[in-house]
């Protein structure tokens, strides 16, 4: 079928045609609510930062730690170190 392997063909040239994803190159902000709370989410190339709206300090996760397997054991250690 002529027809059929010509639709195949445009398909395939339009999937190939994606535009790249944009690089985090500088930080990006947003508001997240869980349950009742207001938190300031921030992702940076660095890595992410979770903080309580209003506050300043929070969770920080580097990219390295979350792909090392070291994610947990940093905020665990932060936490620890945080709390009075």
């Amino acid at each position: 079928m002529p027809a059929l392997d010509s639709i195949r063909r445009s398909i395939q040239i339009r999937l190939s045609k994606r535009p790249p994803m944009t690089p985090l190159d500088k930080p990006l902000k947003r508001e997240v609510r869980i349950g009742e709370d207001a938190y300031s989410l921030t992702i940076d190339p660095d890595g992410l930062k979770l903080v309580p709206k209003g506050k300043r300090k929070g969770l920080e996760l580097r990219w390295t730690d979350l792909v090392s397997g070291d994610a947990a054991l940093a905020t665990g250690l932060q936490a620890s170190l945080d709390s009075p």
